[in-house]
């Protein structure tokens, strides 16, 4: 998900540099399969690929100024070292802090749906270190491991992994930790 035709600029970047940065090519034009030519105007369009939505981010009315303005936009990303997916806090999720929390409650809300990819579902969820952070054990781990597995999707395996115990022990864990949210 990307928010913000900002970041949609970056990825649009990202991607057609994917090749240069890997070494297989100095320029994202010599790329055979890239869109880049297309949408720079320097090949011809074809017919599956839509590049208006790309050109119109700057919003430059005129094609040709747009397609300019996109050479340039991706030439200056040439001489940039550092990879700006890399600083989003989810492998899923380009943010900025004005959605992070009202995208975590949609998310939430979604995690409920089996129809959705597991890594989609719980995209946002918080790391087993912050959920168990002041809870060593007892009755308030037991809570952790119900919080981790119902809440968060982790699975027993993910959660005894981390607590360093066998999956058995995580799921009677769970139940205890089950048994007392609903008493």
């Amino acid at each position: 998900m990307v928010d913000k035709d900002a970041y949609l600029r970056a990825v649009c970047r990202y991607i057609v540099l994917n090749p240069v940065r890997a070494g297989l090519v100095a320029h994202p034009r010599q790329w055979a399969w890239s869109s880049y030519g297309a949408t720079a105007g320097e090949a011809p369009l074809p017919t599956f690929l839509t590049v208006d939505w790309v050109l119109s981010l700057r919003d430059t009315p005129a094609r040709a100024a747009a397609e300019d303005r996109y050479r340039r936009f991706v030439d200056a990303g040439l001489a940039e070292t550092m990879m700006p997916l890399r600083l989003a806090s989810s492998p899923l999720v380009l943010e900025d802090a004005t959605l992070v929390t009202p995208l975590r409650e949609r998310i939430r809300a979604a995690a409920a749906h089996e129809e959705i990819p597991r890594a989609q579902r719980f995209a946002l969820r918080p790391q087993l270190s912050a959920i168990f952070a002041g809870a060593p054990a007892g009755a308030d781990r037991d809570l952790c491991c119900a919080r981790a597995v119902r809440e968060h999707g982790y699975t027993l395996r993910a959660v005894a992994a981390y607590l360093g115990v066998h999956y058995s022990t995580v799921s009677r864990a769970l139940a205890r930790g089950e048994r007392k949210v609903s008493a």
